[in-house]
């Protein structure tokens, strides 16, 4: 199964948005989508920006 978090999140880190903009954006997004969803979006940004 191909991986689309990973693959956005290294586009948006491409065109220059900053680990604490995607923090900001999956904070704000956990409460429409949930946190059982988030979690492991959280996980991917941490990889992607390390």
């Amino acid at each position: 199964m191909y991986d689309f978090v990973t693959v956005y999140t290294l586009r948006a880190k491409a065109v220059g948005i900053t680990k604490e903009e995607m923090q900001e954006l999956l904070a704000h997004l956990a409460f429409y989508a949930g946190t059982p969803y988030i979690v492991p979006a959280i996980a991917h940004v941490a990889k992607a920006y390390e």
